[in-house]
């Protein structure tokens, strides 16, 4: 969960949800394959979360 709380937290201009999603744009993989460890955290904490129904 706190994977997710980091890509949604605000750090001014360089925020992790802005470095990740420009490295997940790149067309260079040794640019992507350093996130594939927070990657991996992140989907688990996003599997934990509760269904949302609305």
């Amino acid at each position: 969960m706190v994977a997710v709380q980091l890509y949604a937290m605000e750090w001014g201009t360089e925020s992790l949800c802005k470095l990740l999603n420009k490295a997940l744009k790149s067309d260079r993989q040794d640019e992507r394959n350093p996130w594939l460890p927070y990657l991996q955290l992140f989907r688990a904490g996003v599997e934990r979360l509760p269904s949302f129904k609305g």
